[in-house]
């Protein structure tokens, strides 16, 4: 019974993960612009853009692009960066510190109002004030 629970979940795990991939692919694809002619200058002969399809592998088909994409995300591959043009792990890693230190700040402002917000909103039973608070914690939820 635990053994196919387990299974269960992992299954409802690893489909989940999948259709993540499809839905970040997909929108990645859809973005606004070719990246082609981003990475080109203006007036590039069709040679030149067609050797960089090539090489990026958007002259396949979009099936075999992504799952040459999930391959390589699976591989710790996540590409190169078109406007940079550089390894997109290696821009992730050096943008890592400022990230986790605007979360980090962004937890403590969330638990100090939060904690003012609940210990007021206590004491403040059955009034307008417990009314606002309640109206605001319920709006912020509501923003993605």
């Amino acid at each position: 019974m635990l053994l196919q629970r387990f299974l269960v979940r992992l299954l409802t795990m690893l489909v989940t993960l999948f259709g993540v991939a499809i839905v970040v692919f997909v929108v990645i694809r859809v973005a606004p612009g070719d990246p082609i002619a981003m990475m080109l200058p203006p007036g590039a002969s069709d040679d030149d853009i067609a050797r960089l399809r090539a090489l990026y592998g958007l002259d396949k088909s979009i099936v075999q692009q992504f799952f040459i994409w999930l391959g390589g995300v699976l591989h710790g591959d996540f590409g190169t960066s078109i406007s940079l043009r550089q390894d997109v792990l290696g821009l992730v890693f050096d943008r890592l510190p400022a990230t986790l230190e605007l979360a980090t700040v962004a937890l403590l402002m969330a638990i100090a109002l939060g904690a003012t917000a609940a210990i007021l909103g206590a004491r403040s039973r059955g009034t307008a004030i417990e009314a606002g608070i309640d109206i605001v914690s319920g709006a912020t939820l509501s923003i993605p």
